[in-house]
């Protein structure tokens, strides 16, 4: 009898395709290349940032607030600055606010969005334990 060995993720426990860098099923890199490729390193990081902010540990929140904290407040000023400022333009003024406030509301959902799920589950686990 023949015995077919096949590739599991270590994430999801799926199979996965001998050639794959990244499992289809849950997203995870699978091979070096993944990670040192320029565009697929890009995935690589985006789906370390997703699964933080999907089951955050500590580490992962303060992680999350040292990179999107100091860019959103940066964002801000940097829309007070130009709203402040007397030698743009009108247009320039409107495009430039409109970018740096839509940057900083999208910073500040993601680390609001990771703190509020990182709050839930430590009210979770401090429940569980009680029980």
């Amino acid at each position: 009898m023949e015995s077919i060995d096949k590739l599991l993720c270590p994430s999801c426990v799926k199979p996965v395709h001998e050639n794959a860098h990244f499992c289809p099923h849950c997203g995870v890199p699978l091979t070096s290349f993944a990670t040192t490729d320029p565009l697929q390193s890009i995935r690589s990081e985006g789906e370390m940032v997703r699964r933080a902010a999907k089951n955050p540990s500590t580490l992962a929140l303060v992680g999350i607030w040292v990179l999107f904290a100091p860019a959103c407040l940066v964002f801000y000023f940097a829309a007070s600055a130009l709203i402040m400022d007397q030698q743009s333009g009108p247009v320039e003024k409107v495009l430039g606010v409109a970018l740096c406030t839509f940057f900083a509301i999208l910073f500040s959902a993601i680390f609001w969005n990771v703190t509020a799920r990182y709050v839930t589950w430590m009210k979770s686990r401090g429940s569980q334990k009680s029980q």
